[in-house]
């Protein structure tokens, strides 16, 4: 990825599909790309959720602290740390990548400022 963020690459975000197009453009030039590598911690349990993460490409595992096994795996177009971001408090869980990967970051400050703009993002 280029750097450069298409509005119709947020489609697959279930997140945003509410969003009007222009919306969609003001936030695709708001979000960053992250590259991660096989094994690099993306969130960790406990910590603030100050960021959302949306995944491009790649593969995560989510474990909780206490379980053996992972409690589920996230991919392409799926959301990390959501509910968590949403509700203002800490992660849940621990988010690994399980291979080289992707994914957009939105920060709380933008988001507060999308959410202004367009309240129907809380749906």
């Amino acid at each position: 990825m280029d750097g450069t963020l298409t509005p119709s690459a947020l489609d697959g975000v279930e997140l945003f599909a509410g969003l009007p197009l222009e919306e969609k453009a003001r936030l695709a030039a708001e979000l960053k790309t992250v590259p991660l590598r096989r094994g690099d911690v993306l969130v960790r349990q406990d910590e603030p959720a100050d960021t959302l993460f949306i995944v491009v490409s790649g593969r995560f595992a989510v474990t909780v602290r206490g379980r053996r096994d992972a409690v589920a795996e996230l991919g392409a177009g799926q959301p990390v740390g959501e509910i968590a971001f949403l509700a203002g408090g800490q992660r849940t869980a621990t988010v690994t990548a399980l291979r080289d990967s992707l994914v957009l970051r939105l920060g709380r400050e933008e988001f507060e400022k999308l959410s202004q703009r367009s309240p129907a993002i809380w749906r």
